[in-house]
């Protein structure tokens, strides 16, 4: 009758075994010194329940080194949408066909022939506002940089300016 009920309790008595009283009755019940069987299979039983811990023990240690993982991740992926999410925006905006647009260039003479100005140019980026940006008097407006220039500064200008 002990047994019958062992087993049809055991796997509440494996989780509750310290909390249940009935779990603890049926436990307390020690046949193994008049036989045999009920020996080995009592040993059996406190095996199956150190094995069941251990691999309970070895479940929470795996978890725990499992969720700091998932933090440091999701701190780097945190980090890196700080870093470079302007770069999404960005691309979410790219669906208008005027990219960058040049509104004006402006320099001006210096009175002083030896000494360059520098070019303003005013742009407007995307769908952003226009905005002003510098190019050094040494670029020339018939130099192959001058616009390289130009549209390094305004993707720096709009993503410093427009995307936070």
């Amino acid at each position: 009758s002990s047994l019958i009920s062992i087993r049809r309790n055991s796997a509440g008595c494996l989780k509750m075994r310290g909390k249940c009283d009935k779990c603890q009755a049926i436990l307390a019940v020690d046949c193994s010194q008049t036989d045999r069987d009920q020996r080995r299979i009592k040993e059996r039983f406190e095996d199956a329940l150190r094995l069941a811990e251990r691999f309970t023990r070895r479940y929470d240690e795996i978890l725990k080194a499992f969720q700091e993982e998932m933090l440091n991740t999701t701190a780097i992926l945190d980090q890196l949408n700080q870093q470079f999410g302007w770069v999404s925006q960005l691309a979410n905006r790219t669906r208008n066909d005027k990219l960058l647009k040049v509104i004006t260039v402006k320099s001006s003479s210096p009175e002083d022939t030896s000494q360059t100005t520098d070019t303003q140019v005013t742009v407007q980026v995307f769908d952003s506002e226009p905005f002003s940006l510098t190019v050094p008097g040494s670029v020339s407006l018939d130099d192959d940089t001058f616009m390289d220039i130009v549209a390094r500064d305004a993707l720096r200008g709009f993503k410093d300016n427009k995307v936070e």
